[in-house]
């Protein structure tokens, strides 16, 4: 964060819509803002970029289209609690490839660290947009779907009279709108696109030291205040809000769970498969919130300490290194949701089984040309029931 103050404090920004690249040698020579071993990569950045976040990368999209494909192919997993996550992986989705994948340009383009490497000046303003899209689409859909679960535990009756998959689209198409719209008021934060020029001395051993870097800069200095300020806000009240829920929806299922032993074994076994769901819930929402919360609050932080001191209380080399840190909690996130699903409840790893299984046969039987057979074939007679089928218990 020091470094874009000292590169807007001096002279050496052009906006690239004027700046001469013919003349990129002359001008540069006579500048100050010198070159420091300092601007390069660490080790540990490195390892970061080239390795865990590309592993990263790879689970988060194997996990989830995993359990998407598994939602789309078998029939009985077609409820509205994974109408809910599915719009939840891809969301998780868009914020991991986004974020990592502008990590791995910048670092393929150019050694400088703090180089964004963009080409075009539209770049800066549209990568920032999809992933806090992303991002805030995550915060919401969380929320929607605590409040779903409270709403089905605590009072089942307004549930089962109210819940539907068209409900449960609507829910999801607001929350990504506002995501959007609230993604939308961070991009001044990110759109302005220049150009600074790099001095380099004559005994700097790398030769592939650019000559230019290129930055997104904030339009205004406000603008970069307000993105932390909104990226953090909306982060600590959904997880008080979604805390809140999980306690409630606690409480209501041990008093549930006590009655169940009074019932008969139907009313049990719906009950525990209430259970199941709420549990894959809760898990999931506390890890969504202890992988993220790392992140946040080092920019509340940030946030807090540029209001009171005018500047931020971590040295440049120690702010580095925590965000790498902070990062890969963050793109965690996308991995362990699929896990987490089919950890937790029993349904999730039948249906998975199932659905790799029936593909299994299909194609060996496309290989020795016996025909196509759907993947109905494995699935029971209960699980071709239609998904509204107790749909006050998904």
């Amino acid at each position: 964060m020091e470094i874009y103050q000292e590169v807007l404090s001096t002279e050496l920004i052009r906006d690239s819509s004027i700046f001469n690249y013919t003349d990129v040698a002359s001008f540069c020579i006579d500048r100050n803002f010198t070159y420091t071993p300092s601007y390069l990569y660490t080790n540990f950045e490195t390892v970061n970029i080239l390795i865990i976040l590309p592993l990263l990368l790879f689970l988060a999209i194997l996990t989830n289209l995993v359990f998407i494909i598994v939602v789309a192919r078998a029939p009985r997993m077609r409820t509205t609690t994974n109408i809910y996550l599915v719009s939840l992986a891809l969301a998780d989705l868009l914020y991991t490839i986004i974020g990592i994948t502008e990590k791995l340009h910048a670092y393929i383009r150019s050694p400088i660290y703090f180089d964004s490497a963009y080409s075009l000046d539209l770049w800066c303003a549209v990568m920032p947009l999809l992933k806090n899209a992303g991002l805030f689409a995550s915060m919401f859909l969380v929320t929607v779907f605590s409040y779903e679960r409270y709403e089905a535990v605590c009072h089942p009756l307004t549930k089962h009279s109210l819940s539907s998959k068209r409900r449960a689209l609507k829910h999801i198409t607001i929350a990504c709108v506002l995501a959007l719209i609230l993604a939308a008021t961070t991009v001044p934060a990110f759109a302005n696109r220049v150009v600074a020029c790099l001095k380099k001395l004559a005994e700097d051993e790398h030769s592939d030291i650019p000559d230019t870097i290129i930055l997104c800069t904030p339009v205004k200095q406000r603008f970069e205040l307000y993105n932390d300020f909104v990226q953090t806000l909306p982060f600590f009240l959904v997880m008080i809000f979604s805390n809140a829920a999980y306690v409630l929806i606690i409480i209501e299922i041990r008093g549930s769970a006590r009655d169940a032993k009074l019932k008969r074994a139907d009313s049990s076994r719906v009950i525990q498969e209430s259970i199941n769901i709420t549990r894959m819930l809760i898990v999931n929402g506390v890890v969504f919130f202890i992988l993220m919360a790392p992140f946040h609050i080092l920019s509340l932080s940030g946030v807090i300490s540029s209001i009171i001191t005018g500047e931020y209380l971590l040295s440049e080399e120690a702010f580095r290194w925590i965000i790498q840190v902070v990062r890969v909690l963050a793109y965690c996130n996308a991995v362990v949701d699929p896990v987490i699903y089919s950890a937790v409840n029993p349904s999730y790893r039948k249906a998975m089984y199932q659905v790799i299984c029936s593909l299994h046969i299909l194609r060996r039987k496309r290989s020795n040309s016996f025909g196509t057979y759907s993947m109905s074939y494995l699935l029971t007679e209960r699980d071709r029931r239609p998904s509204n089928v107790n749909e006050t218990i998904t």
